[in-house]
């Protein structure tokens, strides 16, 4: 009981540490602000860990609410990178921390409804890789989701001449395009590398490679989809609000994948 209370408190600590950088994003001008939103970012980060390091101690949990802390996490930590690597891409925290924020969200609150606590499982080295790479590729389809969205609301902003409430908080929309190219081609190569060690996977424990199931069905298909995406923005000029859609299209496949399936067999039928 008094295990479960600490979790409880450390959850709640982990959602409020995601507030002072998601807080600071909407701030407008923030440039000159760099290292201080780094820090906030690197705290924000940090809660969440500290809250996965505990909650990890008997073993990987297999339930939704785990599976929402862990893509926060994982996305948190990308974009941590990213912003490191270009300043510019600090922009996009104004629509990524607050989904962020509501994710965490949503994941204490189904802690404090049901506990949360799905099944445990022992990570073997292919389960192991499995999980890093659809963690990976969900992480980079979810900076590539919003750096598309950036690109929506940017070039709507500039057909209708109208400076919109997000238009000086985000990217610029070249770099946002830069963004959401790079984004989309690293989140591909990260998906097969999930794809395939769970294609490995699946061998190994039934003799086959691949099973009909919703997550499989889903995942194929978000490889396919942005596959296509991308030939089409790097070989046939497909950008702008046009190509914005489909990456989020591929970003709604590969969501019903992950969480998706997580949701419906640990939330919905339980």
């Amino acid at each position: 009981m008094a295990i479960m209370s600490n979790l409880s408190l450390i959850s709640s600590v982990a959602v409020l540490s995601l507030l002072p950088a998601t807080l600071l994003s909407w701030r407008r001008g923030q440039s000159g602000s760099s290292l201080l939103f780094l820090v906030l970012l690197l705290a924000a980060l940090g809660g969440v860990a500290c809250y996965l390091i505990l909650r990890v101690s008997d073993g990987w949990d297999s339930g939704f609410s785990f599976t929402l802390w862990v893509s926060v996490a994982s996305s948190l930590l990308i974009f941590l990178l990213l912003c490191i690597c270009r300043r510019e891409a600090e922009r996009l925290a104004v629509l990524l921390l607050p989904y962020l924020l509501g994710l965490s969200l949503l994941a204490l609150l189904i802690d404090q409804v049901d506990g949360g606590a799905g099944t445990s499982v022992d990570l073997e080295t292919w389960l192991l890789v499995h999980i890093v790479g659809a963690l990976g590729a969900y992480a980079f389809a979810t900076l590539a989701a919003v750096s598309a969205l950036a690109v929506f609301l940017q070039e709507r902003g500039l057909k209708k001449k109208q400076t919109g409430v997000f238009s000086d908080r985000l990217p610029a929309l070249a770099v946002a395009e830069w963004l959401e190219r790079r984004l989309l081609v690293t989140g591909e190569l990260v998906l097969g590398v999930s794809i395939l060690s769970g294609m490995a996977l699946q061998y190994i424990n039934s003799g086959y490679l691949l099973d009909s199931n919703h997550k499989t069905l889903f995942s194929l298909a978000a490889f396919a989809l942005i596959a296509i995406v991308i030939y089409l923005q790097w070989y046939a000029g497909f950008r702008g609000r046009r190509a914005g859609r489909w990456v989020l299209v591929g970003y709604l496949l590969l969501s019903l994948a992950y969480p998706g399936v997580k949701f419906v067999s640990g939330v919905l039928l339980t």
